[in-house]
């Protein structure tokens, strides 16, 4: 965008706002742990002997992935642990990303070090933290005190008491992780009173550590959401970390329902333990691919929804079954709390069904989008949106029914007129008055379109100090006062049809706003509240010149609505 057009962008921004609602190496770690039963017959490594103290810990860690030891076949279980290694030993406990990582951008890590992901990965969940002089120093030794702080923050360990009889801590800046780590039971101390923060930490005992503390906290339920990027053998993956089904959802997430899963975007319930990601529950799903079929196996997930047309939900139970815009869907022996229909939406039943509710647009009958449902005459609907107008009767009498608008014009203008009587705009005016004045109500022109004219005061004023202007708090407020105007039923109309917003300069590319037809009208209200305001802190923010404002380009805005019309607005600076 040139700079030229700043002043206009951000009166357009405002504007829309106003006339559309008032219109991520050899000890590298395994992303997913797997169960494993330590066998004390079985040595990973020739110097760790069965006999040795820490030897059921490293073999479980090696045993699940975590560490692999030296090219040698070593694992030099009484040398100091480097930062690098910890780093890679606990991003591998505690199953997280290594790949899909943000660059903490340390001067002494390259992106190709063989720790870099469990590095990055670690410093973005905020376990982990560099020096002051941006450096991370993954050569360094770690202390039992650092070791102590870096535990507590991945395992979430907490003290109940200063009940540990570590007589060493007292001035240690560690003194809350170390009481921690002693009231879970993942230390016992270097002494019965000591605990020897400064010392290193070999190997050895940080693998005994780490499982101490992972077994300290068992395990944790946590919401995992995003689209499925993979799916084999109940094992999905998500954001590149796998989550293995648990047995009851097996068949759920099994091999025929595959072709139907992949690309969906789910809501998980995952318990995060030692096993492994596994997944619980699924709170909610939505099936993008086309000409699919999707077996519920007779569990209850709460939110359905069928986003693609031709996908077919069988063995269903939920709470609330969903079949977007424009989407056919087919459904088989299932029980639906609530069906909820799209804007030229429909669903064909059969099998044994039980629907309890319908949900679909004003204006539209059950019988005209639902087929296959003996009982349909009897389940409860509810109706959504305000529907198209019903015009009065013609001159001449006669019936006409229900006639879709052929122009939305006088909606808009009267909306404008309305908002620019409200205490908000005027306070909003106040603000811009002080370089320009923009007139609110349209000009109009026949069959859709009209003018905004911006009238620049004499004082000149340039694109810069508008900005300004527009910055504070009250001209973001600007765009909420819209909220408290009370619509009448053909400004209700208008706004409820309106489906997508284009603008449009000579110098800046196409801009569109999209408005999500299903929404209720304080979410359209807020979204586009939301996209404008947005806009318009951008260009403030890159805004420096002393273009004035008389000298930029001029701008249209085109609405379009749900029966196709358009309405096209020049914004004339002058």
């Amino acid at each position: 965008m040139t700079k030229r057009n700043k002043f206009v962008a951000a009166t357009v921004a405002s504007l829309v706002a106003v006339s559309t609602v008032a219109v991520a190496a050899p000890t590298q770690a395994a992303e997913t742990n797997t169960a494993v039963t330590t066998s004390t017959s079985v040595v990973a490594f020739p110097d760790v002997p069965t006999t040795h103290g820490h030897y059921e810990t490293i073999t479980e860690l090696a045993q699940r992935g975590i560490v692999k030891g030296f090219p040698d076949g070593t694992f030099k279980p009484g040398q100091s642990v480097t930062r690098g290694q910890a780093a890679k030993m606990i991003a591998g406990i505690l199953g997280l990303d290594t790949k899909n990582v943000q660059n903490p951008n340390f001067t002494d890590i390259k992106t190709d070090f063989q720790y870099y992901g469990a590095i990055a990965a670690l410093v973005d969940e905020g376990i982990i933290e560099g020096y002051e002089d941006n450096t991370y120093r993954p050569d360094a030794t770690l202390t039992r005190g650092h070791m102590a702080k870096i535990l507590q923050r991945a395992f979430k360990l907490t003290a109940d008491d200063e009940v540990s009889p570590f007589t060493d801590i007292a001035l240690s800046e560690y003194k809350n992780d170390i009481e921690a780590l002693y009231d879970n039971g993942v230390t016992v101390g270097t002494t019965p009173t000591t605990y020897s923060p400064r010392a290193n930490v070999t190997r050895a005992q940080l693998s005994s550590f780490i499982i101490r503390a992972e077994d300290a906290v068992a395990f944790e339920l946590v919401e995992v959401s995003g689209t499925i990027a993979a799916i084999f053998e109940g094992v999905i993956t998500i954001d590149g970390v796998e989550y293995r089904a648990d047995a009851q959802l097996a068949k759920l997430f099994g091999t025929d329902n595959a072709p139907a899963l992949l690309g969906a975007e789910v809501v998980l319930t995952v318990q995060k333990s030692k096993d492994g990601n596994v997944i619980k529950a699924v709170k909610s799903l939505k099936l993008k691919a086309p000409n699919t079929t999707f077996d519920g196996d007779g569990l209850h997930i709460p939110n359905l929804e069928v986003a693609a047309t031709g996908v077919t939900v069988k063995n269903v139970k939920t709470d609330e079954l969903k079949v977007a815009d424009n989407v056919k869907a087919n459904i088989a022996d299932s029980e639906i709390g609530n069906l909820v229909l799209g804007i030229n939406a429909q669903a064909a039943f059969s099998g044994n069904n039980r629907v309890d509710k319908i949900t679909l647009p004003k204006g539209v009958t059950p019988g005209s989008v639902v087929t296959g449902l003996p009982n349909l005459n009897t389940i409860p609907t509810e109706e959504y949106g305000d529907g198209p107008p019903v015009p009065p009767t013609p001159p001449g009498g006669g019936g006409g029914g229900v006639i879709v608008p052929t122009n939305y014009e006088p909606a808009l203008e009267s909306i404008l007129g309305t908002v620019s009587a409200t205490a908000g705009f005027e306070t909003y005016a106040d603000i811009v008055a002080k370089y320009a004045t923009v007139t609110p109500v349209l000009g109009s022109t026949t069959n859709g379109g009209g003018k905004v004219t911006i009238d620049v005061n004499d004082k000149a004023a340039t694109a810069y100090e508008l900005q300004e202007s527009l910055k504070g708090e009250q001209g973001s407020g600007a765009l909420t006062f819209i909220k408290n105007v009370s619509y009448t039923t053909p400004q209700l109309t208008a706004l409820t049809a309106l489906r997508t917003i284009e603008i449009t300069s000579t110098d800046f590319d196409t801009q569109t706003i999209t408005v999500n037809a299903s929404a209720s009208l304080d979410q359209t209200i807020e979204a586009l509240i939301n996209d404008a305001n947005e806009a318009r802190k951008e260009i403030a923010a890159d805004v420096t010149d002393g273009t004035l404002a008389k000298d930029l380009a001029d701008v249209t805005v085109k609405l379009t609505f749900s029966n196709n019309t358009a309405l096209t607005y020049t914004i004339d600076v002058q």
